[in-house]
């Protein structure tokens, strides 16, 4: 379930970049000549990727689609050595993109799907250590007896619930005290835990239809949600921002002399060096992005002065005059 959901991950971020509402950049290859400045929170190192010469920019856009788009199915592929290119692939772009931006947590987590892909034998011994020797020697004894713990095979799932039996059943002391665990009991246990990924995989199978569907159209959404939030698919950065619009706030004292007023980590004076907060997050800031950059390329600057600041502006203005320090901060 865990690549199942990874999968989605990756192929939705991908197609919605291919779409007929995404930018005309990703099919030139060059949509890094601008992300890096206009993203929601650039960082130091996005300076120096915003400078890189063009080559080596249409060279990054090619290998971000490569990795969204066709080597998702490699972590479909009952194959140890494809699944483990398939999970490390988008754990190398996840960790490119902490670098050089700051996305909060949501890299982080997008991670933890890919983990599905790789395994005990590749992750080494501290990925699942035994804490005594007793526990050790059940886990050589009961991970050979139990079902292969690849999770290579077409069901990956299920190698890892026969990796429970051992230490969860009565077949745990059985095979501590050395003798082989009851034909009977082992057979039931491994007919009741197929059966039961099979009705789960039935379901999940049906439930992904129509988001397939929609990722696999023209113009996909950004996000497609089933009625239970149990299937979902997913996209972003679909459309590149080609230039950035700020806010800039001032305050006064003596009504003369003004003030900048900077947000912690959007940019800012162009003299102070840009934030690096992830994993943490700066909800006013990226609000900022939103409601400038995100929502109004193509339109011209001036168009506040028609419709007024957005409301969040107005707000944030009000508890910084009324004395908020956290405002403030």
């Amino acid at each position: 379930l865990l690549r199942w959901l990874a999968f989605r991950v990756m192929f939705g971020t991908g197609m919605s970049k291919l779409g007929a509402n995404a930018s005309l950049c990703w099919r030139q290859l060059t949509c890094t000549t601008t992300h890096y400045e206009t993203q929601p929170i650039p960082n130091a190192m996005a300076w120096f990727m915003h400078h890189l010469p063009l080559p080596l920019h249409k060279a990054e856009c090619a290998l971000t689609l490569f990795v969204e788009v066709p080597a998702p199915f490699l972590m479909l592929v009952p194959l140890r050595n494809v699944r483990l290119i398939g999970g490390l692939l988008p754990t190398f772009l996840m960790a490119c993109i902490v670098l050089t931006g700051s996305y909060a947590y949501i890299n982080w987590i997008t991670l933890v799907p890919f983990l599905a892909c790789l395994d005990d034998a590749f992750l080494g011994r501290w990925a699942c250590p035994a804490a005594t020797a007793t526990e050790a020697r059940c886990a050589d004894a009961g991970w050979a007896a139990s079902a292969p713990a690849s999770v290579g095979r077409p069901l990956p799932w299920l190698g890892g619930w026969g990796d429970l039996v051992p230490r969860y059943s009565p077949v745990g002391p059985e095979l501590l005290a050395g003798r082989p665990p009851s034909a009977p009991l082992a057979f039931a246990q491994r007919a009741a835990t197929l059966l039961a990924c099979l009705g789960l995989s039935a379901m999940v199978a049906v439930k992904s239809a129509a988001p397939l569907r929609e990722l696999a159209s023209p113009s996909p959404w950004l996000q497609y949600y089933d009625d239970y939030f149990f299937v979902n698919a997913y996209g972003v950065f679909g459309f590149i921002n080609q230039k950035r619009i700020g806010v800039a706030l001032e305050y006064t004292h003596d009504g003369f002399s003004w003030f900048p007023l900077d947000f912690p980590a959007v940019p800012g004076s162009p003299d102070r060096m840009p934030a690096y907060i992830t994993p943490y997050h700066y909800r006013a800031d990226w609000q900022v992005w939103i409601e400038t950059t995100a929502s109004m390329e193509g339109n011209p600057a001036a168009i506040w002065e028609f419709h007024g600041l957005p409301d969040f502006i107005r707000v944030l203005v009000a508890k910084v005059l009324a004395g908020d320090t956290q405002a403030a901060s």
